[in-house]
């Protein structure tokens, strides 16, 4: 029984991973046409370090849920 809840439970995780690769991805699609490439990329490398440095000091400081 547990084995079946696993396996169901990574199919749904996937198919909701590729939902919202493909939902961002035709935002993408239409926002390269109506703002300039350059902007687009200055945005999304500034949000992607920004989220990398965020990630790391999680791990750096060893945050967990335990009180």
């Amino acid at each position: 029984m547990l084995s079946k809840i696993n396996n169901n439970t990574g199919f749904v995780a996937r198919s909701l991973v590729g939902i919202v690769q493909v939902i961002f991805t035709l935002i993408a699609v239409f926002l390269i046409d109506r703002v300039e490439r350059k902007k687009l990329m200055a945005v999304g490398s500034s949000l992607t370090a920004l989220f990398m440095l965020l990630i790391g000091g999680v791990f750096f400081f060893d945050v967990t849920s335990d009180s």
